[in-house]
């Protein structure tokens, strides 16, 4: 065995048994997202034009959740500020 004749390792290759269920859900999601949207056929092989419809989703969202927390911040506020009135610490 010498140092400058070292074999090479034997090449991998891989083929999928099984098939992703997961990636196949997110495709047909995309595709129903595209078709909503208008987007052109080139579009079908990048994602990337799928975000922003799929961000705007989940902006409103959390706007809700924060509007909604917000408001139950108020009225725990005015529920205090009236037991402290009817105790006599406030005016």
């Amino acid at each position: 065995m010498s140092i400058f004749s070292a074999r090479k390792p034997r090449g991998f290759n891989h083929h999928f048994i099984y098939v992703d269920e997961r990636k196949e859900r997110i495709k047909e999601i995309e595709q129903r997202a595209r078709e909503r949207s208008g987007l052109p056929a080139r579009a079908e092989r990048r994602s990337d034009h799928l975000r922003g419809a799929f961000r705007n989703d989940s902006l409103k969202r959390r706007q809700a959740v924060q509007h909604r927390l917000l408001l139950f911040y108020i009225a725990c506020l005015l529920i205090l500020l009236l037991a402290l009135m009817m105790m006599g610490f406030l005016f």
